[in-house]
């Protein structure tokens, strides 16, 4: 009796680490040039920004860059030892969204939706693009290359453009890790705290998501 309880409770545990993994798009540069080129990474894992593992094609569903225009353009990755990698071309002005999507085999929706935000050369930044309006999402409320250390963001989460009740959790590049709740009708406040990379993670309903932005000082 003891061995089969012990038996379920490691199933249980590897069962909650494995849904623990978050997954996120990484670049080399979130406030690029127009005309430039950067490389774009998909990451996996624990330990935000460290990627563990690459995810494998089977899971993959797309990873798409979608322009100021609201066009959309699938990117290719290498799967590599930790991550996978693109490289992107950023050939106007404005917001640019990074999104990907994770789907297990048979699945009729989604596991996973995440993004990455980036204002390309200095176009005004566009709150506007931030949100795509279909699937699980998290949308901030505020220009994120006027965010500096000390400001506040409201970040809320929706599903298929409304939004809806979930706890949020927030990882500062190098720094730690906090939850926040926001509602239909309440966004989450977000103190950014420092400069770096923000990863912002969700969960609803058996799915997850994702959004990371850049902290600047020194606009």
């Amino acid at each position: 009796m003891k061995d089969t309880c012990l038996r379920w409770a490691l199933v249980l545990l590897f069962a909650s680490l494995a849904q623990a993994h978050e997954h996120w798009v990484d670049a080399d540069d979130f406030y690029p040039d127009a005309g430039s080129s950067a490389c774009v990474r998909l990451c996996s894992g624990h330990y935000f920004p460290k990627s563990s593992f690459a995810l494998k094609d089977k899971v993959l569903e797309s990873v798409k860059v979608w322009g100021p225009d609201g066009g959309a353009v699938e990117v290719t990755t290498a799967e590599e030892e930790k991550q996978r990698t693109g490289i992107l071309t950023w050939a106007v002005d404005g917001v640019h969204v990074v999104t990907f999507s994770l789907r297990r085999p048979q699945a009729k929706k989604p596991s996973y939706e995440g993004k990455a935000l980036l204002a390309v050369g200095d176009k005004s930044d566009d709150i506007r693009r931030y949100a795509q309006g279909t699937g699980l999402e998290l949308v901030p409320g505020k220009p994120v290359s006027e965010l500096m250390p000390g400001d506040e963001l409201p970040v809320s989460l929706r599903l298929n453009g409304e939004p809806i009740s979930g706890t949020l959790s927030v990882s500062a590049e190098g720094g730690k890790t906090s939850s926040l709740r926001a509602g239909p009708d309440r966004p989450a406040l977000i103190k950014l705290r420092k400069e770096g990379r923000c990863l912002v993670t969700a969960s609803h309903d058996g799915r997850g998501c994702s959004l990371i932005f850049m902290v600047r000082d020194d606009r």
